[in-house]
């Protein structure tokens, strides 16, 4: 009888690889799509186009014709570090889950 090779670290089933794809994709929909809005101000169009989520890190306004932008590097950062947690997150929970089901059926 030959005796099961123990798993590798980072071996990760299809199942858990392609939620952590769909999750991956979502979130970089979320960060990367403008949200576009229109107000008026002081008889006066006010355009604004932000990106970011869960915090915003970039904002231009166009007011009056001068268009104005803003750039916070420090929350891309915080951004990306939110995706990076929830990824790993979303990769131990499957594997966790996966694994024990099938430690039960070898029962």
């Amino acid at each position: 009888m030959v005796a099961d090779s123990p798993r590798r670290f980072w071996q990760l089933h299809l199942s858990t690889a392609l939620l952590l794809m769909l999750f991956s994709g979502g979130f970089l929909w979320l960060n990367l799509v403008p949200v576009e809005r229109d107000e008026m101000l002081d008889d006066q169009t006010v355009l604004t186009m932000e990106r970011g989520f869960p915090m915003r890190f970039q904002q231009r306004v166009v007011q009056a014709g001068q268009l104005r932008e803003a750039f916070g590097t420090a929350a891309l950062v915080f951004n990306v570090a939110v995706g990076i947690v929830a990824l790993v997150w979303i990769a131990v929970v499957c594997e966790w889950m996966i694994r024990r089901k099938s430690a039960s059926n070898a029962r």
